[in-house]
């Protein structure tokens, strides 16, 4: 919630406008500029803050996407079973077993590099998983005694798959949900880094890192501060999924 808070006011926490120089090139952290100048004189911190939206909120995005498409289709299929769970889970095992990461970084250059294009071509692969978390969670619901006493009483499949089978399933894909925000921060910093994020001179942490990596040695400020900050979001969604675990595992 911080997180979102901050990127939110990114452009009024920043200091300075992360695309026009603020200072002299390669000033190291000062109070005047805390992380320091890049090598053409534009704020660090301001380009951080800006960073992080273009590394949360696509995360963000990939992860909800996905989480709901998944959990639709593993419902339905854990719910109705037959041919619809074959089906569903024949595509779902094709999405599995291929070489996601490297289709991803395919499709995203065949498109041409930028966030939406990096946003779509992690958002294909990423749903199995939540699909067949889901589709055992649901199966193994289903098989419980109330869900049997609802089906003697004949209640509609879709009374059934709302009020007893998909309240069951929101606990484990939330908690799957958030745990996995932090995989996908890397994510869409390794695209970023290797270029395929949004283009120059978008402050993305990814590219940010990758691209002052040439000035470790003289200016180490400039790729230290983005990596740390793609560190920061991840571990910190982490301590999120945890400590929501924790509390349904209370309840």
């Amino acid at each position: 919630m911080a997180i979102t808070l901050v990127a939110l006011l990114a452009p009024l926490l920043a200091p300075h406008d992360p695309m026009l120089p603020a200072g002299a090139p390669l000033e190291p952290p000062s109070l005047e500029h805390p992380f320091g100048t890049d090598d053409v004189g534009r704020d660090m911190l301001a380009r951080v803050l800006f960073g992080m939206r273009l590394t949360w909120f696509p995360a963000l995005l990939i992860v909800s996407s996905d989480a709901i498409l998944g959990c639709l289709i593993g419902v339905v299929s854990g719910a109705y079973g037959g041919w619809t769970d074959r089906v569903l889970q024949r595509t779902t095992d094709l999405f599995l077993v291929l070489p996601s990461a490297l289709i991803a970084i395919a499709v995203v250059a065949a498109l041409g590099p930028g966030l939406w294009n990096t946003v779509i071509a992690i958002s294909i692969f990423w749903w199995p998983w939540y699909s067949r978390l889901v589709r055992g969670e649901v199966q193994a619901i289903a098989a419980r005694p109330h869900v049997e006493a609802a089906r003697l009483a004949r209640v509609s499949w879709w009374r059934l798959l709302i009020r007893y089978l998909l309240p069951g399933a929101i606990p484990t894909i939330v908690v799957t949900a958030t745990l996995d925000i932090a995989n996908v921060i890397l994510i869409v910093a390794m695209f970023s880094f290797l270029g395929l994020g949004a283009p120059a001179p978008a402050p993305e942490l990814g590219a940010a890192t990758a691209g002052y990596l040439q000035f470790l040695t003289s200016a180490w400020w400039l790729p230290l501060f983005p990596a740390l900050v793609i560190f920061t979001l991840a571990y910190c969604s982490n301590l999120a999924g945890d400590g929501i675990r924790d509390m349904l595992e209370t309840t």
